[in-house]
């Protein structure tokens, strides 16, 4: 199975994030930010269905290949309230 065909099968988990064609995963908090994603960075993201999550673990997976947009689509967006 592809790195994408997993992205796909798991699509609907509520820790997969896509926001403008790009692949998010959201990680278990930790305490030490050198075991997080962007080194510990906070991030607040609004999921289309109104969930709202605030994490200190994200973790990039790459650009969406165009052909897979129409089935990984974008499911959330980056809040301007805190990125920090």
């Amino acid at each position: 199975m592809s790195f994408w065909d997993k992205k796909i099968e798991y699509k609907d988990e509520p820790h997969m994030v896509r926001i403008e064609g790009q692949h998010y995963i959201i990680g278990s908090e930790f305490e030490d930010p050198i075991n997080c994603g962007y080194g510990g960075r906070k991030f607040v993201i609004k999921f289309k269905d109104g969930r709202k999550v605030v994490t200190h673990n994200l973790w990039h997976q790459g650009t969406i290949p165009d052909e897979l947009r129409n089935i990984l689509t974008d499911n959330a967006t980056f809040s301007k309230e805190a990125m920090i």
